[in-house]
């Protein structure tokens, strides 16, 4: 049912998608970069490291792997979700772009049916923290009945994706929050978040994305 709800959904997406613009989007919010690290993102240098080889490893469907990158943050605190307080639910409201600081840990999570990628960098100073951004790496989602196929990706660079080249992501939104866990052997936090959505400057309708967590 859950396979069939997300069918219709993209089908919806790709009947009413938009083609506009015609500039690459460079801003500081989001970025086309076939590197995972095409802007300044604060990770610590395990998670760089650890995040670079899963981008590796979990290639995009249909074998474009240029991903378009968000970039958004809260300054709003989250709640402990348990007694010892190892995790924590952040639910907004998010912004675009990320704060400055530093990051004391990442958090990592993947939305497995298209391989895209969401980091959630606690910032701050010891126990001290400042806001949380959110990086996420979303796979292009090609228009599929509009007759084309990723091999066309270098002709045909305008209007063929709901989610691609020409896309800006703006707009993260979450129903039920984004769930951080800090204690976990894994050399990065996991998180987990439902009912995500983003919206993309080439889609009338929101992205709709799931993540769970994964141990690096």
């Amino acid at each position: 049912m859950k396979k069939l709800k997300k069918a219709l959904s993209l089908l919806l997406l790709a009947a009413l998608v938009g083609g506009c613009g015609s500039d690459n989007k460079t801003d500081d919010n989001n970025t086309v970069s076939t590197s995972p690290f095409g802007g300044s993102v604060p990770f610590t240098g395990a998670t760089s490291s650890a995040v670079n080889n899963l981008l590796t490893q979990l290639p995009c469907p249909g074998g474009n792997n240029q991903r378009v990158v968000y970039r958004g943050s809260t300054q709003a605190g989250g709640y402990g979700g348990n007694y010892y307080q190892t995790t924590t639910t952040i639910s907004g409201p998010f912004q675009n772009g990320h704060v400055g600081g530093t990051s004391v840990r990442d958090f990592v999570g993947v939305f497995p049916q298209y391989n895209d990628i969401m980091v959630v960098s606690k910032m701050g100073s010891g126990s001290s923290v400042s806001g949380y951004n959110v990086t996420i790496y979303v796979c292009p989602i090609l228009n599929q009945y509009g007759g084309y196929s990723y091999n066309q990706y270098n002709q045909n660079q305008n209007g063929n994706y709901i989610v691609g080249p020409n896309s800006q992501l703006t707009g993260l939104n979450t129903t039920t929050g984004i769930t951080i866990y800090e204690n976990t052997q894994c050399q990065t936090g996991l998180l987990s978040a439902n009912n995500v959505t983003l919206q993309a400057s080439t889609s009338y309708y929101p992205i709709p994305m799931a993540f769970s967590a994964v141990c690096l």
